[in-house]
């Protein structure tokens, strides 16, 4: 928004600074103008739908009511009529994101889970190897 206010503010000095009797540049520098102006109005309405699409802040009403089902997963999940397809959904509720790197050829995985709400929980493991072969690569130690 910034830049389109600028581009307006540019378009109406060019304008404001053209002789009268150039009509030909003054007619094109009045229609960028005022193509800046609606790019710029254009833009605020956009900012304008944006925000209002926006949700609005939970109550501190509706935060208790979250925090008092959050402490419930555990027992959801492992209660016995809960499917494997449910808690799959479970974890997608409350998970945003799982990361997953290598440590260079090495059979060790790091791992980061990021969680909705801005938590993480880092991890690491070792990757199951089911041949030699992958391993043909590194240096063999004896014992």
């Amino acid at each position: 928004m910034e830049r389109a206010t600028y581009e307006a503010e540019r378009a109406a000095r060019h304008d404001s600074l053209i002789e009268p009797e150039h009509c030909l540049v003054a007619r094109q520098l009045a229609e960028e103008w005022e193509n800046a102006l609606l790019a710029q109005r254009q833009l605020q309405d956009d900012y304008a739908r944006f925000g209002q699409a926006q949700p609005a802040r939970l109550s501190q009403a509706e935060r208790d009511a979250i925090a008092q089902l959050a402490q419930k997963i555990p027992a959801l999940w492992h209660a016995p009529t809960t499917t494997m397809a449910e808690r799959k959904e479970i974890v997608r509720q409350i998970m945003q994101r799982v990361i997953v790197a290598g440590e260079g050829r090495s059979a060790r995985l790091q791992s980061t889970i990021e969680w909705f709400g801005g938590g993480r929980t880092a991890g690491l493991t070792t990757r199951l190897i089911s041949h030699i072969a992958p391993l043909s690569a590194l240096p063999l130690t004896v014992l």
